[in-house]
C-alpha cells in the first residue's frame, strides 16, 4: 500500500507498531469513498494478465453515476468474468463510504 508521495507501508494490521501516514481531504455531498482488498486487483485471465489497478480504475468510471451497490456488484461480475476460473483466488472486500 503506497502513501501519497508513493513510498510503501506496511499492510494494516500486520505489525502492532506500524506507524502509518495520514492525510486529511474534504468530501462533496454525493461523493464516494470506494475501499477495497488487494484481491480485486489480483485476478488472472486465461492468459495470465492480471485484472489491474487501471483496469479497476476505468471500470469504475464507467460506472460512476450508478448507485454504490450496483456499481460494486457490476464490478465483482466484470471481474470475475475476467478470470481464468470464473472466481476469486484471493479474499476480496469493497468497502463504500458515501457522503450526503
Amino acid at each position: 500500500m503506497a502513501n501519497a508521495s508513493g513510498k510503501s507501508q506496511p499492510a494494516l494490521g500486520l505489525f502492532d507498531e506500524a506507524i502509518y501516514q495520514s492525510s486529511q481531504i474534504t468530501l462533496r455531498p454525493k461523493e464516494l469513498v470506494m475501499l477495497f482488498t488487494d484481491g480485486l486487483c489480483e485476478v488472472q485471465d486465461a492468459n495470465n494478465q492480471l485484472y489491474s489497478e487501471s483496469l479497476l480504475v476505468a471500470a469504475v468510471q464507467r460506472r460512476a453515476l450508478l448507485p454504490a451497490p450496483q456499481l460494486f456488484d457490476e464490478l465483482l461480475d466484470e471481474i470475475r468474468g475476467f478470470s481464468a476460473e470464473g472466481a476469486f483466488t484471493d479474499d476480496v472486500c469493497i468497502v463504500g463510504i458515501e457522503t450526503r
